[in-house]
């Protein structure tokens, strides 16, 4: 009787859907990722909190301000005055911690009634002034801007840890149901030689018994076997139809397009632990996202104890004023340059605020550390774990294999003394099943096996170097148009 694989029946199963696309394990993830939408979302994310460091920057930038008015008061002398004025105004922080302001203005005053003769009027004033403000205490370093610099990296860190484990999370899920289906279809291919195998027995028990040579139980027999084969592979086509709509869902093609699993003998794995833990822990999304904690969290603390401090500023200034004018006894122009230095001084009465932020943050950081610990220890026994179940699976694979050979021996054996009338169709029934259930297992075992690998490669990152990853473009926002634009793709 001549014997049909395993590997070469997966043809013969999808004979009906002869256009169905084979793919392997990293072309699903590759098209999964080219379609799946929540990445855009979390590239948005990302873009978002890039922003954040402009806006902190823009801090630096110098603040304008300015106005304008008329007015209609009573001068010091309790004469009715019309006054005019223009006043503008600029300041900068700098990033030491300092800051500078320079501010100017023009007035013109017009008195109902000049006090005395040699007083102008109506007068115009002109002022400029430059101060410089050096906060000796409280922001002396500018702990406040160089912090939300760090802040605002840290949210960039978490949004793209986020983003790397949505890639994980997809990839992980695809690989589960892209195994899950291989397996199946192991199954379907292994029942659908099982059930030609009992075709076959079934027509020479059928041969023979239109000669009288079979008993009609022998028949029965082997007719009950074949049409439970029969039942069990049309479950197995259901649950292949519910994985193949599912894969194809993930990568965004029509639910009934065809779709082969292309499961390989994985390549072997390298024997350094170490370094595979170090590329791990380079690797992980989560340990990404501690980080990214305890950056916040020493912000804060930096912040919380620097607002702690008492404000102490020393203040320069300098400037002009200029008085311009008609009077009775002629025409005055008075211009005098002013100045000098002061030094401020104000503390809180009520720090508790500022103490209990700082005491939270400091729980922060010794939450994030618990949780490093945690996370760098659940990390080693993944790994462990999976380098051990791998060695074991490699050893078990080349078990099944010999395990195959031998029922197929014992099988061809029994077959030969079937034929002769030396034994009976119990135990031919009974060896026949031993085969496919081994040969079964020794695809199944290679499966496992191979999932196990892609486990590892995507732990350590290095499935990642197989994939290429979608380059974001970022939306094109007009500014003459209020409405949402799309994303240039």
């Amino acid at each position: 009787m001549k014997k049909i694989t395993i590997p070469a029946l997966l043809m013969l199963v999808f004979m009906s859907a002869s256009h169905a696309q084979e793919m392997s394990v990293e072309q699903v993830i590759q098209n999964v990722m080219d379609h799946y939408p929540s990445i855009q979302t979390a590239s948005l994310q990302v873009l978002r909190a890039k922003q954040e460091s402009f806006k902190v920057q823009s801090q630096l930038g110098w603040q304008l301000g300015g106005q304008a008015g008329i007015a209609r008061d009573v001068s010091v002398f309790g004469t009715r005055t019309d006054i005019y004025n223009v006043n503008g105004n600029m300041s900068r922080q700098l990033e030491s911690g300092s800051s500078v302001s320079v501010s100017g203005g023009i007035s013109r005053e017009d008195a109902e009634t000049a006090f005395s003769p040699t007083i102008a009027n109506p007068v115009t004033k002109t002022e400029v002034d430059v101060s410089f403000r050096q906060p000796l205490e409280k922001g002396s370093d500018n702990t406040i801007y160089k912090q939300r610099l760090i802040g605002a990296e840290a949210g960039v860190m978490l949004a793209n840890a986020e983003k790397r484990k949505l890639y994980e999370l997809l990839a992980e899920q695809v690989m589960d149901l892209y195994f899950a289906t291989a397996i199946t279809q192991v199954r379907m291919a292994n029942s659908k030689q099982a059930i030609q195998r009992s075709k076959r027995l079934y027509k020479y028990n059928k041969d023979r018994a239109s000669l009288g040579v079979s008993e009609d139980k022998d028949l029965l027999q082997v007719e009950a076997q074949l049409r439970g084969r029969e039942a069990e592979y049309k479950a197995l086509q259901v649950q292949w139809q519910q994985q193949r709509i599912a894969l194809n869902r993930l990568m965004g093609r029509p639910w009934d397009a065809g779709l082969n699993t292309t499961v390989i003998s994985p390549e072997s794995i390298a024997s350094d632990y170490q370094m595979l833990f170090d590329k791990a822990q380079l690797q992980s999304p989560a340990l990404e996202s501690i980080e990214a904690r305890l950056k916040l969290a020493n912000s804060v603390i930096e912040t919380s104890a620097d607002a702690q401090k008492d404000n102490l500023d020393l203040v320069l200034f300098a400037g002009g004023r200029n008085n311009q004018g008609d009077a009775a006894t002629g025409s005055v122009d008075n211009s005098e340059v002013v100045g000098g230095v002061r030094v401020e001084y104000s503390q809180s009465a009520d720090k508790r605020g500022v103490d209990a932020e700082l005491y939270q943050a400091k729980l922060d950081r010794s939450i994030a550390l618990q949780d490093k610990l945690q996370e760098e220890e659940d990390l080693q026994y993944e790994l462990a774990s999976l380098l051990a179940e791998y060695k074991a699976g490699n050893a078990a694979l080349g078990a099944y294999k010999t395990s195959v050979k031998s029922e197929k021996n014992k099988l061809d054996e029994a077959l030969n003394r079937y034929r002769r009338g030396r034994t009976d169709t119990d135990q031919l029934i009974q060896f026949e099943s031993h085969l496919s259930s081994a040969e079964l297992s020794t695809e199944l075992q290679r499966i496992e096996l191979s999932r196990r690998y892609y486990k590892v490669n995507l732990l350590t990152g290095d499935i990642w170097e197989q994939i290429q990853l979608r380059k974001f473009i970022a939306p094109d926002y007009s500014a003459s148009d209020n409405n949402t634009q799309g994303m240039k793709q």
